[in-house]
């Protein structure tokens, strides 16, 4: 079986490439939906946010305060290291389930789903990189529309992510998604094509 990531900025077009994919019958292994399921009150990746950022970042019934543990998460580059180091295990350990899930059903092509792939733990978990890449312009102008906030917001949002070109140089295959759904749909495609024909 054959694990192959989709990675890409916000706003790059990512997961319309892993929506397509889904309808199409592929197994796509969402990396946030991952962690939304795995945060669930007196689960085991909850405990470990708890010892990391206080009791305070959940609600009465035990729900984490999303924007609370981001607050505190996000603050300085330690807390994020603290964030990183107590989540990223547990999330690596649900993924290589399910990829072990989808080989165990017949699934010869299953894909990965995360912005944060290259240069983390997960890349191992991939036999190849598909990296969504955008104009710059384009992907702060469609985040704007999408989450209600300012091109500077926006903008700002990007510059925070991983390069461009350090996506571009990691990637076994790039898709440029500078038009339309229909034309970045249309590659994909002819890269699925690719992929089934190679081992």
């Amino acid at each position: 079986m054959k694990t192959v990531a989709i990675t890409g900025n916000s706003g790059s077009g990512k997961t319309t490439v892993s929506r397509w994919l889904a309808r199409q019958g592929y197994v796509v292994i969402d990396g946030d939906a991952v962690t939304r399921d795995l945060a669930q009150p007196g689960s085991p990746y909850v405990q470990a946010l708890v010892r990391q950022f206080g009791p305070d970042i959940l609600d009465k019934e035990g729900n984490l305060l999303r924007r609370k543990v981001a607050e505190r998460a996000f603050a300085t580059p330690a807390a994020t290291r603290q964030l990183t180091e107590a989540t990223t295990p547990l999330i690596y350990k649900e993924i290589e389930r399910r990829i072990h899930e989808a080989a165990e059903q017949g699934s010869t092509l299953v894909f990965i789903d995360g912005a944060l792939i290259v240069d983390t733990p997960f890349e191992r978990l991939c036999d190849q990189i598909i990296a969504v890449l955008s104009d710059a312009a384009l992907q702060a102008a469609r985040i704007a529309e999408r989450d209600g906030i300012s091109l500077k917001a926006a903008k700002i949002r990007i510059a925070r992510q991983t390069p461009p070109e350090r996506l571009r140089q990691r990637a076994d295959f790039v898709l440029e998604n500078n038009g339309e759904k229909q034309e970045l749909t249309e590659k994909m495609q002819l890269l699925l094509n690719k992929l089934k024909e190679t081992p």
